[in-house]
């Protein structure tokens, strides 16, 4: 996948094997997440993917005429069906959905849930909210904690991805940080509780 969708271009420079030590730590993690393309950990592959395939382009135009000059005439269609031929299962498959278009019914729910947490505080977090509540709260994410003892924890128990605490903040929040929690919003799976004093 990484060097088909330059259309097999990026093979003709050395640059693209700046990408094995990446891709060589990453097969030997025990974290499954790192073999396959489904998350973005292949996103600092692809700066070096793309230089390459520029650079082998370059390299086969001064070579002259070739094989792979006449085959670097067409790898961006070759790149451009790859592409089109994966975007299926790929979040460029959405594009296509008619309900990514559709306005999400816990959006209001979510909205409020954020509305309590008080500006500046520390929230630990799921993916499910964690962008939303980064612009202006200290937040944390569940898998990176550290020795922090939020102020809140919110867990999105439907879209929060990895999320070992759903459904109960409060208890979550109890027998991770060791203080009391209290329970202050729970509707349309987003639970909010806030260290007690």
């Amino acid at each position: 996948a990484l060097v088909g969708i330059t259309g097999h271009a990026a093979l003709r420079s050395p640059w693209v094997l700046l990408v094995l030590p990446t891709l060589a730590w990453r097969f030997v993690s025990d974290n499954t997440f790192y073999w396959s393309i489904d998350w973005h950990y292949s996103l600092p592959l692809m700066p070096i993917v793309f230089v390459a395939l520029i650079d082998g382009v370059e390299r086969a135009r001064a070579d002259g005429p070739s094989w792979f000059f006449a085959y670097a005439r067409y790898a961006p269609y070759v790149g451009l069906a790859v592409v089109l031929a994966m975007g299926s299962w790929w979040p460029l498959g959405q594009l296509a959905d008619s309900t990514t278009y559709s306005a999400n019914p816990r959006a209001a729910s979510a909205h409020e849930a954020m509305g309590l947490i008080t500006k500046g505080s520390s929230v630990v977090t799921d993916i499910g909210l964690i962008t939303h509540l980064a612009s202006d709260h200290r937040v944390y994410w569940v898998g990176t904690i550290g020795d922090v003892v939020p102020d809140y924890v919110l867990i999105d128990a439907q879209r929060g991805g990895w999320s070992p605490m759903a459904p109960e903040a409060a208890a979550y929040g109890l027998k991770t940080f060791g203080v009391p929690y209290e329970t202050v919003f729970d509707r349309d799976g987003f639970t909010l509780a806030r260290r007690t004093p």
